[in-house]
C-alpha cells in the first residue's frame, strides 16, 4: 500500500504554484496515493482545475479556503484541513505558499503528521503590506518554521532572502528545489504566433512586448505601461500586450489615458491600440508564441513561471531584478535584467532597436531552459528529500 501525500495550496488557477503542485503530483502517483486541497480564486482570476489532469483522486475544493484575510472562513478552512487530514492520514503534507503554508503546516503539527515540508514561491516580507502586518507575517512565519521537516526555496536568491528575514539557525533546513515544467507544454507555434497577431492586430512590421500575470499593485504594471510610452516616444512601433486580470485592471485602463495610450480589451478595437488587455488565456503557449518579448516589472517576485515558460519558447525576457529572477534568467543571454526605472528605458531600447540581439536571446533562452527547468528533476529532487525525512521522521 502507497503511503499518502497530501499537497496544500491556495488556489486552483492559471499560476505558477498550481502548475507546479499540478506537475509534481502527477509524477509522485507511483510512488505515493496523492491528494491535493486548494481554494477558490480571488477576483480577477478564474479557477482551472484542468490543469490537473491525469490525476487518479479529483483535488479538493475548499469554497472558504481564498487569498485574503476572513477570520471566520481561515478558521473553516483550518478545521476543514484538519479533518481530511485525519481521514487521509498523510505521511507527507506539503504546503504551498502563504495562507496554506500557515494552516496547513500548524493542522498538520497538531494532527502529529511524519513530514511537514513547505515549499515558498515568494513572500510577503517586502512590498505587500504596511509595516504592522508585514511584522505580524514575518512573525507568524518565524514560529511556522518550527513546524516544519524542511523548506524549500525555488532559487538560491530566494534561500539567503528566507534564512535572512526568518532568521534560521539550521540552514540545512532550507532546501533548493529549482521549478521545473513539463517542457513538451511550451514550444514555439509559428501558426499560433500568426493567429494570435492578428486576433490582436500586431502586423509584422510591430513589436509585440507582453506581460504575464495577477493585475495588481506589487507587478507594477504602470511602470510596463511608461515602457510601451517611452517606446513610441522614440518612434519604435510597438504594442504592449497584458495578459491577465486583477483588481487593478480598471486603473490601469485610466492610467493608459493618463499617459495618451489608446488601449482596446481582448481583440475588440483596430490595429492603431497601443496596449491591448486579453485577460486570462489559458494556453499561454499561444501567446508567447506571438510576442517578441516578455516583460516583468514586479518589486516583489519569487521565480516567475511566466519567464521560464517564456524561455522555453524562445522568447527575450526584459525583467526586473528582484526576488530568485537572476537565478532564472540569465542577464545579457537570455535576457536583459534591470534595478531602476531608467535602466528599465534603456533595455527596453536595447531590446527593440537590435533585431540581431532578439535573435541571439531568443536561442540562448531555449537553450537554457530546456535545461534547466525539467519537471523530471524537480520531482526526483522533491522525492529525494521526502525519503530523506521519512526515516527520521517515522521512526
Amino acid at each position: 500500500m502507497k503511503p499518502t501525500l497530501l499537497f496544500i495550496t491556495n488556489r486552483f488557477v492559471i499560476g505558477g504554484p498550481a502548475f507546479h503542485v499540478a506537475d509534481l503530483a502527477r509524477r509522485l502517483q507511483s510512488d505515493f496515493d496523492v491528494f491535493i486541497i486548494g481554494g477558490e480564486a480571488a477576483l480577477g482570476e478564474m479557477n482551472n482545475l484542468s490543469i490537473f489532469y491525469g490525476l487518479k483522486n479529483e483535488p479538493i475544493l475548499l469554497p472558504e479556503f481564498s487569498r485574503r484575510f476572513n477570520l471566520i472562513n481561515d478558521f473553516k478552512s483550518y478545521f476543514a484541513i484538519k479533518r481530511y487530514i485525519k481521514e487521509l492520514k498523510p505521511l507527507v503534507v506539503h504546503t504551498h505558499t502563504a495562507k496554506p503554508g500557515v494552516l496547513g503546516r500548524y493542522a498538520a503539527y497538531t494532527s502529529k503528521v511524519k513530514v511537514i515540508v513547505h515549499t515558498y514561491h515568494g513572500h510577503l516580507y517586502r512590498g505587500y503590506f504596511n509595516k504592522i502586518v508585514t511584522r505580524l507575517i514575518l512573525w507568524t512565519d518565524k514560529r511556522m518554521v518550527r513546524y516544519s521537516s524542511a523548506i524549500i526555496a525555488l532559487t538560491n536568491s530566494q534561500k539567503k532572502d528566507l534564512i535572512d528575514f526568518l532568521q534560521i539557525a539550521d540552514t540545512e533546513k532550507v532546501r533548493v528545489i529549482f521549478p521545473g515544467i513539463e517542457l513538451d507544454r511550451f514550444s514555439f507555434k509559428l501558426k499560433a504566433r500568426e493567429k494570435f497577431r492578428k486576433r490582436f492586430h500586431v502586423d509584422d512590421q510591430c513589436l509585440a512586448l507582453g506581460i504575464v500575470g495577477r493585475l495588481v499593485e506589487i507587478k507594477n504594471i504602470k511602470l510596463f505601461l511608461r515602457g510601451i510610452k517611452k517606446l513610441k516616444t522614440e518612434g519604435i512601433r510597438v504594442k504592449g500586450i497584458v495578459v491577465g486580470d486583477g483588481p487593478e485592471k480598471r486603473h490601469l485602463k485610466d492610467y493608459c489615458l493618463t499617459l495618451g495610450l489608446t488601449f482596446a480589451e481582448f481583440s475588440v478595437g483596430t490595429q492603431d491600440e497601443s496596449v491591448v488587455f486579453t485577460s486570462w488565456q489559458k494556453d499561454l503557449t499561444k501567446v508567447y508564441s506571438g510576442l517578441d518579448g516578455l516583460a516583468l516589472t514586479s518589486e516583489n517576485e519569487g521565480a516567475p513561471y511566466s519567464l521560464m515558460e517564456a524561455q522555453l519558447v524562445g522568447l527575450p525576457i526584459i525583467a526586473s531584478k528582484v526576488g530568485g529572477v537572476e537565478d532564472i534568467v540569465l542577464d545579457g543571454q537570455t535576457g536583459l535584467l534591470f534595478e531602476t526605472e531608467e535602466s528599465f528605458y534603456t533595455q527596453l531600447i536595447l531590446w527593440a532597436s537590435n533585431p540581431e540581439l532578439r535573435k541571439n536571446l531568443a536561442a540562448n533562452s531555449r537553450n537554457f531552459a530546456l535545461a534547466s527547468f525539467n519537471a523530471d528533476r524537480m520531482t526526483a529532487e522533491t522525492k529525494k528529500l521526502y525519503e530523506s525525512l521519512i526515516p527520521t521522521k517515522a521512526s
